[in-house]
């Protein structure tokens, strides 16, 4: 069943991607729109999608690999002019390597039970700090954390994506037109909640 529905979004993703790499007027209203420079990215801290866009081939998942990735056959999806045409591109480009991550996990999943029974686990790490990455949909979320030796965090702190990301979007409606925001804004790909918080 996960394979099927792979195998149709795959096809729609593609079909998607056709269709946006051809349309005449979504090509008008995208090429060269909000550019974003890989310096000015760079500077304002945005990762993930918009920095890849602007040809930065950064992805902690194959920068510093955690969990599985190691073991995993993948390309970090980049593109170059950094607009909003090369936003939704990676994005697009990116729903495709990660049907082929999914394809690949459900491939090396160990046979045995998919449920077991599991009593909480309780654990009280020495007293001390870490701050630990990974690669979120959006970009690098960080997360701080400082143990007292209790079994709850003295202090937790999450450093997610958006805020950089929304930081990049002044410069990018400097000099363009009203009716452009929106897609401006869409393919940054920024979260206001994660941003207000």
């Amino acid at each position: 069943m996960a394979l099927k529905t792979l195998s149709e979004l795959k096809k729609q993703v593609k079909s998607h991607d056709a269709m946006m790499s051809s349309d005449s007027i979504y090509l008008r209203r995208t090429k060269g729109v909000g550019v974003l420079t890989a310096k000015e990215a760079s500077e304002l801290g945005v990762a993930g999608p918009p920095l890849r866009a602007t040809g930065v081939e950064y992805d902690l998942r194959r920068m510093e690999p955690y969990l599985v990735y190691d073991d995993l056959d993948f390309k970090v999806i980049t593109q170059t002019d950094g607009d909003v045409f090369a936003r939704v591109k990676v994005r697009l480009l990116e729903m495709l390597e990660s049907i082929y991550i999914i394809e690949q996990c459900l491939d090396q999943m160990p046979s045995g039970p998919y449920k077991q029974d599991v009593t909480p686990y309780i654990t009280r790490p020495k007293a001390g700090e870490v701050y630990a990455r990974i690669e979120d949909p959006r970009g690098e979320m960080g997360m701080y954390i400082i143990s007292d030796g209790s079994d709850k965090p003295y202090r937790f702190r999450i450093r997610g994506p958006a805020f950089a990301t929304a930081q990049a979007l002044p410069p990018l409606l400097l000099g363009g037109y009203v009716a452009d925001v929106a897609a401006i804004a869409a393919s940054m790909d920024s979260c206001t909640s994660e941003v207000d918080r």
